[in-house]
């Protein structure tokens, strides 16, 4: 049987496509421009979205239900680059 964990990582990278900040985020933290960049065009606001759909999705995973878990929206996330 799966445990959570790997089963959580399975689903991230099919909704998201990586389980890399870096290929999510376009952004090498190591950077100074990408940080700029990241920062310039609100990469914490998808981080949050992002968080805020894997918190619903862990929810489900371990049954926890209730009405204070919101439906996040879904996440545009960068195309990714070679």
């Amino acid at each position: 049987m799966m445990n959570l964990g790997h089963k959580l990582a399975g689903w991230f990278k099919g909704e998201f496509g990586s389980t890399r900040c870096r290929a999510l985020t376009g952004c090498d933290v190591a950077s100074t421009a990408d940080v700029r960049q990241y920062i310039a065009t609100d990469g914490t606001t998808r981080c949050t979205q992002i968080a805020t759909r894997v918190a619903a999705r862990v929810a489900e995973l371990i049954g926890y239900s209730s009405s204070s878990v919101r439906s996040p929206a879904k996440v545009s996330v960068p195309a990714r680059t070679a």
